[in-house]
């Protein structure tokens, strides 16, 4: 009897995701700031924020945090290079 043949499929290669990789940044003048931008080094964040300190990243195609907009993100960074929000603070009271 011949040997039989045995046919492995390859995995296909991942789907790209078009996009970019967004960088975190939070202020440390105000934690309460913080920042996406495209560039990893974090240049062309508003100085009257400054300094910066890198919080993360967010993968093309994946949520932001905190429930942002992707789309409305998308829109500020091209528009100005960069999108900021303001976390709101928590009451130490409660």
């Amino acid at each position: 009897m011949p040997p039989m043949k045995t046919a492995f499929r390859q995995k296909p290669p991942p789907a790209r995701v078009p996009g970019v990789t967004l960088f975190m940044y939070r202020s440390d003048s105000d934690p309460a700031i913080n920042a996406l931008i495209t560039r990893e080094d974090g240049t062309g964040l508003p100085a009257k924020y400054g300094p910066w300190t890198a919080a993360g990243t967010t993968l093309p195609g994946r949520a932001l945090p905190h429930g942002l907009s992707r789309k409305a993100a998308d829109d500020l960074i091209k528009q100005q290079g960069f999108a900021l929000w303001r976390m709101k603070q928590t009451d130490p009271s409660n």
